[in-house]
């Protein structure tokens, strides 16, 4: 029945598309998430909940190798292979509770530090293993462009929440780091360790907390797509971000001095309140995570001859304009008539 095009259609048009999310959740949260999203991909209910703009006015970008049936697919081979390697990372789990049926592919207690935390970070998963062949296709709506991923979550099945949207972002921005380093370093040579430490470091700071679970899905995309990454190399740099990379918690770093202070300490060669300071943070950053113990003051020949580079930008006759309005000083004012 559920083949029907009949039942799609009253899916379709009888049904609200909250009441979909409600289910979805329910889905992404129980056991066996996995074969329920094939069964969505194999009875063909899975365009239904994940509805692509058909308005071509709303796609901005999408690969041209793209093709929605074989998205779904390997969404859910993806999802299948997530599930397989965290049950494969803890097989040490009671036997005898792996051997449930009803909780064979049950992974809240595998995830996090409760069933609670497991049941949302398996949410977080599966739902980015699932989108992830979505995720370079952007879109508009009301103006505003948006990843496909958000589309799904704000418009096609509503009520899942801009949290879960947002975290897949993070999750496939996080895979796309990854694997990219891991192309270089299996096709180049010469990778430095800068280049991998920098890599690593905008890896953590995308996905924070929830890196160690990304690993999964870094896994799962290098054996849907990239066969000729191995797994062991994902292991020893999984390795080397914990035991020697000083990048752990990189999230969390403070800052090595704040924009104020920066105008201030290089006011005399001309650093101004302008787009630079944002510019600069980053630059400054940027070399933090290239070389994590490397201090301020080892920073500053870097630093002057950045600001030497980039020169002040210059001021618009608009602005210009308007800041001599603002300024009361400058103001000249109209004589008096007697």
């Amino acid at each position: 029945a559920a083949q029907s095009p009949k039942i799609h259609q009253m899916l379709r048009y009888k049904v609200s598309r909250e009441r979909f999310s409600i289910e979805l959740e329910k889905m992404l949260k129980g056991h066996n998430v996995w074969i329920a999203m094939s069964c969505l991909v194999k009875f063909g209910l899975a365009p239904i909940l994940f509805e692509v703009p058909t308005n071509k006015a709303e796609i901005v970008e999408v690969p041209k190798t793209f093709d929605k049936e074989t998205a779904f697919q390997e969404g859910e081979r993806l999802t299948q292979t997530v599930t397989e390697l965290i049950l494969k990372d803890n097989s040490k789990h009671n036997e005898a509770e792996e051997k449930k049926e009803a909780n064979e592919y049950d992974l809240s207690c595998r995830l996090g530090a409760n069933s609670k935390e497991g049941r949302e970070i398996q949410k977080k998963l599966l739902f980015a293993a699932f989108t992830y062949p979505f995720h370079s296709i952007k879109c508009v709506k009301a103006k505003k462009q948006l990843s496909l991923v958000s589309y799904f979550v704000l418009h096609s099945i509503p009520g899942l929440g801009k949290k879960l949207a947002d975290a897949a972002n993070a999750y496939h921005e996080g895979v796309r780091i990854f694997v990219e380093l891991l192309l270089a370093l299996k096709n180049e040579e010469n990778v430095s360790i800068h280049v991998t430490s920098l890599k690593i470091g905008r890896f953590l700071k995308v996905c924070k907390e929830d890196w160690v679970y990304v690993m999964y899905l870094v896994k799962a995309v290098c054996c849907v797509y990239h066969a000729e990454i191995e797994m062991k190399s994902i292991d020893e740099l999984q390795s080397w971000i914990v035991t020697q990379s000083q990048l752990m918690e990189c999230w969390k770093w403070k800052p090595l001095i704040n924009g104020t202070d920066l105008m201030e300490k290089y006011k005399e060669q001309g650093l101004g309140r302008d787009p630079r300071i944002g510019e600069l943070l980053g630059f400054i950053e940027q070399e933090r995570l290239s070389r994590p113990s490397i201090k301020l003051t080892e920073l500053e020949p870097k630093l002057l001859e950045w600001i030497q580079n980039h020169p002040a930008p210059k001021q618009s006759a608009k602005r210009s304009k308007k800041n001599k309005k603002s300024n009361p000083k400058e103001q000249v004012s109209k004589p008096t008539v007697d």
